[in-house]
């Protein structure tokens, strides 16, 4: 499942094996199982609020893209102050 583009530099995808409902599954699960750690800071040094949680599963749970796609078994979510999911990503 792609999505929209990022901040990030490398560009990751969801795995094609995972429907939207487990993908958003695996995005709760990691909201609810981890405490989250405070946003960094853009590309120009300036703060973002919200907090990013990140959880490793023992599957790929999606991939890099590009000629030579690595396995990605992380989640990161970043949640807005307000508690709504702001974005999500394998990692």
């Amino acid at each position: 499942m792609a999505g929209s583009p990022g901040a990030t530099l490398e560009k990751t995808v969801f795995s094609e094996y995972m429907d939207a409902d487990e993908i958003g599954d695996l995005i709760m699960d990691t909201v609810r199982n981890t405490k989250g750690r405070p946003n960094t800071p853009d590309r120009d040094g300036l703060p973002r609020d919200g907090l990013v949680h990140t959880l490793k599963y023992d599957y790929p749970i999606g991939t890099t893209q590009g000629p030579n796609p690595k396995l990605l078994y992380k989640v990161e979510v970043v949640v807005n102050p307000n508690g709504s999911i702001r974005t999500a990503y394998p990692r």
